[in-house]
């Protein structure tokens, strides 16, 4: 990752079969979060803003589907930016049994 590498969007996909009721994404840090609610099977909600510095803070993303919350921290140590281009935006999937993936999107 370069250290002028920008962050422009999140993107949350529901690939669990079942609604997802909602989803957060807090960096406690910086204050910030990203609100998804009501995502049908199949669907996405997505936020994009213009590009910021992405500073490696550590977010916390809980969700819930099918009645169940889970809850993970995630660290930019879990995202691969080693080919990742200098503006990019950031994938979350939310899987079957509360899988959760992120990842590095265009």
């Amino acid at each position: 990752m370069s250290s002028r590498s920008l962050i422009h969007s999140i993107e949350v996909v529901n690939d669990s079969g079942d609604t997802l009721d909602s989803l957060t994404i807090v960096v406690p840090k910086t204050h910030s979060q990203v609100v998804c609610k009501q995502v049908a099977p199949g669907g996405f909600c997505s936020n994009s803003f213009p590009p910021r510095p992405f500073r490696n803070n550590v977010a916390t993303i809980v969700w819930r589907v099918a009645g169940q919350e889970w809850q993970q921290t995630f660290g930019a140590d879990q995202l691969d930016l080693s080919s990742s281009p200098t503006v990019f935006g950031v994938r979350v999937d939310v899987g079957k049994g509360g899988h959760l993936s992120v990842q590095v999107a265009p």
